[in-house]
């Protein structure tokens, strides 16, 4: 499931956990912000795999990331607000992401995406396929990509 290459430590891991994860004020379920479609996102142990970034879970079974879910996401998050902390990437990190995480298909045909959340390839189709990249990347990444 995970690519072990890059994974968060457990700090790490608890960090954005605190940050990324909440209690539903109004009807008590746990939710996760949604790093594709910047929303919070209700999740369960089923559910997980939709929303949580392999590369912060990393090798921890369901069981053991979802216990760690339910220590954070009551905890006092680092920042103030309805939404999560946004970092305000400049363009050499936007260009570096998309160089790390775009490709051309085997056959040259098409281009494709690795998705943050599964870190597999995918075809990228425009308007299909669009939310495989962080929405608070889109303009940077819109003029990187043209450039």
């Amino acid at each position: 499931m995970a690519d072990t290459n890059i994974t968060y430590s457990y700090s790490q891991r608890m960090t954005w956990l605190q940050n990324h994860t909440r209690i539903d004020p109004d009807r008590g379920e746990i939710e996760m912000w949604n790093i594709l479609k910047c929303i919070w996102h209700r999740v369960t142990p089923d559910t997980l795999g939709s929303v949580y970034p392999v590369i912060v879970w990393g090798v921890l079974s369901t069981e053991e990331a979802w216990r760690e879910i339910t220590v954070a996401a009551p905890q006092p998050p680092d920042y103030a607000g309805d939404r999560p902390p946004v970092e305000h990437y400049g363009r050499d990190v936007i260009v570096e992401w998309f160089l790390k995480n775009h490709r051309l298909s085997s056959d040259g045909q098409s281009l494709q995406r690795r998705s943050p959340i599964d870190r597999q390839w995918y075809d990228y189709l425009e308007g299909e396929n669009g939310d495989w990249g962080p929405k608070d990347f889109e303009e940077t990444y819109n003029s990187a990509f043209l450039s």
